[in-house]
């Protein structure tokens, strides 16, 4: 475990006196916010739709860098499949994704062949 990149996350509830005091026995500063894990938000709260905007993000980034011209049907479809399918799958091995962000993934693919 590195010290230095550790944080403490305490529930909203939890009263600030026992945070401090916690975090003073550990040695470690607090914080709201928990971070990622290989790139996967970590929540605390309510998932929505605008929590996994960064995979609809990603997959239009990588679609735009590919020069769609030189490519045939086939072509296209084997890209989508090799490398769009693989950018949500660890996000949705925890969880469920929303439908809205399904759909705009699902968008970008057929708008791309």
């Amino acid at each position: 475990m590195s010290i230095t990149k550790s944080r403490v996350w305490f529930s909203p509830r939890t009263p600030r006196r026992i945070k401090e005091q916690l975090a003073g026995i550990l040695g470690l500063p607090t914080t709201n916010r928990i971070g990622t894990y290989l790139g996967t938000p970590i929540f605390t709260t309510r998932r929505t739709a605008s929590s996994y905007q960064y995979l609809v993000e990603n997959i239009s980034k990588r679609i735009m860098g590919w020069q769609t011209k030189y490519l045939s049907m086939a072509s296209r479809a084997t890209l989508i499949k090799a490398s769009i399918t693989s950018i949500p799958t660890y996000a949705m091995q925890t969880t469920l994704l929303p439908q809205k962000i399904c759909h705009h993934i699902d968008k970008l693919s057929r708008n791309f062949l």
